[in-house]
């Protein structure tokens, strides 16, 4: 940890700007906030300009590409054009106990873990200086500081979702999270993990103390952390901890903005992830879909045919997300939110993928709670909002379900309205270990293609199943090797190669 949660404070934020006029071997200091809202332009927000027609895993490319291809709603239905996309995407479609080594031998760095602890190092330098400013205006303090609380909060949420196990109440004290560092000063000592509980707490005050600092700040910037962004966030974080009346409330908070749902037609001809979409809260970091399903991702994945499948698109019910979601490419259907960054470059209007918040997610919580509650009515009727807005002229079957049929529907809703926006992988984790409605004996089947020497012709192989959590070991990525050599008391997650069959 001391390498990135120290080193980046001083040497990468001084790097990004000379409005730092001096440092010690302490802290970075700025002249006021002014200067700490370039901080967190520079280095704490994620880069939204990373280019989005190609692909490559390194420190400037995508976010957390691999987090698009490991669940079940993507698969593979030909050779990879790209051998970048082929080789280092491949460990992590088969699941492989080492992700990080390439298919050709090779490994790469896991730059996630680098990348989100350079930006939380930047929001802690922001959150320990502002109060070194009380003459500033008190809503640009509150500004740079909510913003700050914000951003460090999601950092630790992805951190503590792709490095540990899905957060279980009962086992949250016992169960190894992330290393949790909050401060800007250098600390000279080796970092462990925190413990789950004190993690998620952190989320929690955080996006709590966020959202006070950035009432009425930000209303109209997508690209900015407001307060309707930290509770929506908020709502996510306590639904994975099944804290079913306190996601109620983040959603309240949520319902007081002017969001509302775009009203799907068959003549629907935008991209749906897009600036003017009525529904978008929040938004940062790469094209992902783009640059993964798109020309030089290789056209080697596809959207699995069990999830178009799960569309209903029959007799008098038309479910149009089918037609707006996704987009014909090459023989295949492939993610298309952003239909037009497919095929050529980012447009005025269009908004990176990596990090969305929006509100039918929103909703989507809001009804899981109300369903895990018993409120079973509300729920539906929370759910007859969001279809009214899906179907062709607002048509839809009628929800007659209850019981866990509901919280199925709940969480097949939530899989076609957000997929590809980085919710399936962690939904499924905690579907695992839900104390009510636990998804049991699920599994996941990726096939495995490739080029065959007689013939030259791309053609299956094989496939790779991953049985569902705990049994599956999956699920939880490795902590990185270079980590482990600076600091091997930190240790590193349980992983063993998923079962290959080959045909």
């Amino acid at each position: 940890m001391k390498k990135y949660l120290i080193a980046f404070i001083i040497l990468t934020i001084m790097a990004c700007g000379d409005f730092l006029e001096e440092s010690s071997q302490d802290l970075v200091y700025a002249s006021s906030c002014e200067d700490l809202n370039e901080i967190l332009i520079g280095n704490a927000y994620m880069n939204n300009n990373i280019s989005e027609y190609s692909f490559r895993y390194a420190s400037g490319g995508s976010y957390y590409p691999w987090l698009w291809i490991m669940d079940d709603d993507c698969e593979q239905f030909t050779k990879s054009g790209s051998e970048f996309t082929g080789q280092q995407l491949d460990g992590f479609y088969r699941w492989k106990a080492s992700p990080f080594i390439q298919s050709n031998g090779s490994p790469i760095d896991d730059y996630e873990w680098e990348r989100l602890y350079k930006h939380i190092a930047a929001t802690n330098v922001v959150i320990d200086q502002v109060k070194e400013f009380p003459n500033d205006p008190e809503e640009l303090r509150n500004k740079v500081k909510g913003e700050a609380l914000f951003l460090r909060a999601a950092y630790y949420y992805l951190l503590v979702n792709m490095y540990s196990a899905p957060y279980e109440e009962e086992k949250a004290s016992s169960t190894l999270g992330v290393p949790l560092k909050q401060t800007s000063y250098i600390e000279d000592l080796k970092f462990h993990r925190t413990h789950q509980d004190i993690v998620y707490q952190s989320i929690i005050d955080d996006l709590t103390e966020s959202a006070k600092c950035l009432t009425n700040i930000n209303t109209k910037e997508l690209f900015k952390a407001n307060s309707y962004s930290a509770w929506a966030l908020l709502s996510r974080v306590y639904l994975y901890m099944e804290k079913w009346e306190s996601v109620l409330q983040a959603c309240e908070e949520v319902e007081k903005g002017a969001f509302k749902l775009e009203k799907l037609t068959p003549e629907y001809s935008q991209n749906f992830l897009r600036q003017s979409n009525p529904e978008i809260i929040f938004a940062q970091g790469s094209q992902c879909m783009a640059n993964i399903f798109g020309t030089l991702g290789g056209y080697m994945y596809k959207v699995s045919d069990n999830l178009l499948n799960s569309y209903t698109q029959e007799g008098e019910y038309k479910d149009l997300r089918i037609d707006v979601f996704f987009t014909s490419q090459s023989s295949r259907l492939a993610p298309g939110k952003i239909k037009s960054l497919i095929n050529t470059f980012r447009k005025p209007g269009d908004i990176p993928d990596a990090f969305v918040i929006r509100y039918a997610e929103v909703l989507l919580n809001k009804a899981e709670a109300l369903a895990m509650l018993h409120r079973e009515d509300e729920a539906i009727e929370v759910l007859n909002h969001l279809l009214a807005n899906r179907f062709e002229d607002g048509i839809f079957p009628a929800i007659s379900v209850k019981g866990n049929e509901l919280i199925d529907f709940i969480r097949a809703e939530r899989r076609r309205e957000l997929c590809f926006e980085g919710h399936r992988w962690f939904d499924l984790r905690r579907y695992a270990v839900n104390t009510q409605y636990p998804l049991k004996n699920y599994e996941i089947t990726h096939n495995i293609y490739a080029e065959k020497p007689e013939s030259g012709v791309s053609a299956q192989i094989g496939y790779c199943i991953l049985k569902g959590y705990p049994e599956g070991k999956g699920w939880i990525l490795p902590i990185p090797a270079f980590e482990i050599n600076i600091n091997p008391a930190i240790g590193d997650n349980e992983r063993e190669d998923a079962t290959y069959v080959e045909l």
